[in-house]
């Protein structure tokens, strides 16, 4: 796998990052080092230039060119030129096309806009004409997609301890980012709230993303307290499934009902358009609705509305139209350190550590608490808590009221 265009194209990156910085000084003393050097990094440019991903497209694609555009300032000659020359056009083409309007990489995954804030930086360090804004758009975005501990939101493909987070103190107050979908607010008191109501992601290339329209996740008093799930690696198992699939996300569905036809490690057939129908933000209070048409087929449809003030309040209300009665299921996913303390009656009580949250549902059959999955970095699975909650009706309101003290 050495060879394939992706890892070559992180391993030029990586190659002359670190020999155009840390090891110069071994360039300049070594000789016959430095001819096995540039010898290694031609062969792989040549190599690179002839399997360019056009068939894949996305972040691939953009790498090889930025593998190519700096590759192309690094050395010097014919060869050199030709590189540099494809990698602007790839830049040029791609990164309008990838970076959206808002600053946020149009896969939608926090973990690889991370990585193109990083790919952006180290670009706009070397001509910043061309790429400071784009950097500095990035950053802005980023500085939304992160909750109080330092760490990425998980939607999409996303894990923790991947590529470098964002740094620098991070905006108050509420933010739309509505070319990428992702609305929120965050708080002086640590309180970060951030909803899901864009596409699953580019129409093209949807392998990232997940049936996570309309979910949620939220931080109370700087600490995690509903999480998405997150992912546990890219091969096509179960674990991979799961991880995509709108069991695994803080949503409202029929039950065994997907959100999108997600197949296979990154396949996507059939996906729900997304619409938000409502916004309204003001210095304290925001309110959110969105819908979208992903349980067609079964003649249901879900609109989501999204209330949340800085008294430590979010509502969450489902109205569900469906053609017959539907059992519908909803889930919160509670990060590992919240700790279930009561569950009945359609109300439940958290500890997280010192503060106590309470969580009332209306129009409810059931409110019970199961275990579930969660990946928050590659390869690791924790078991956590998940409040399960489901009604059986034709047409209705679910409301899920979250408070919590100081």
């Amino acid at each position: 796998e050495g060879w394939e265009p992706y890892t070559l194209s992180l391993r030029l990156i990586n190659w002359i990052g670190f020999w155009g910085s840390r090891g110069s000084e071994v360039i300049s003393e070594d000789s016959a080092f430095s001819k096995r050097l540039y010898d290694s990094l031609s062969l792989q440019c040549d190599w690179l230039l002839k399997r360019l991903e056009k068939h894949i497209l996305g972040n691939h694609y953009l790498e090889n060119g930025v593998a190519l555009w700096i590759a192309g300032k690094f050395l010097e000659g014919p060869a050199a030129t030709r590189w540099r020359r494809v990698g602007q056009q790839i830049l040029d083409d791609q990164l309008e096309e990838q970076m959206l309007g808002d600053g946020m990489h149009f896969e939608l995954s926090p973990m690889y806009h991370n990585r193109m804030l990083w790919i952006l930086g180290w670009l706009s360090e070397i001509d910043s004409k061309q790429f400071l804004n784009r950097h500095q758009k990035a950053v802005e975005a980023a500085r939304f997609m992160k909750h109080p501990d330092g760490r990425v939101a998980l939607f999409n493909d996303s894990a923790f301890g991947i590529y470098p987070e964002v740094q620098g103190e991070d905006p108050i107050g509420c933010f739309s980012m509505k070319d990428s979908g992702y609305y929120g607010i965050r708080t002086e008191a640590g309180d970060y709230l951030i909803c899901d109501a864009g596409r699953i992601g580019p129409d093209y290339i949807p392998g990232h993303s997940h049936c996570d329209v309309g979910s949620f996740e939220l931080s109370v008093g700087g600490r995690r307290l509903i999480t998405d799930t997150g992912v546990y690696h890219y091969l096509n198992t179960a674990k991979r499934h799961y991880s995509r699939s709108t069991i695994a996300h803080n949503v409202f569905a029929p039950v065994g009902v997907e959100q999108a036809e997600i197949w296979s490690a990154f396949r996507v057939g059939d996906r729900p358009n997304v619409t938000v129908t409502e916004w309204d933000d003001s210095v304290e209070h925001f309110h959110l609705s969105v819908s979208h048409n992903g349980f067609q087929k079964w003649d249901v449809s879900v609109t989501r509305t999204f209330d949340y003030d800085a008294h430590q309040t979010l509502k969450v209300v489902d109205r569900v139209a469906a053609k017959e009665k539907t059992k519908m299921v909803g889930r919160l996913h509670l990060a590992p350190e919240v700790e279930v303390v009561e569950c009945g009656n359609a109300v439940a009580v958290l500890k997280l550590e010192s503060l106590t949250i309470r969580i009332e549902l209306e129009n409810v059959d059931t409110l019970k608490v199961v275990e579930s999955d969660y990946y928050p970095e590659f390869n690791v699975v924790v078991s956590c808590s998940c409040l399960e909650y489901s009604v059986i009706s034709q047409n209705c309101d679910v409301s899920v009221t979250i408070n919590w003290e100081r």
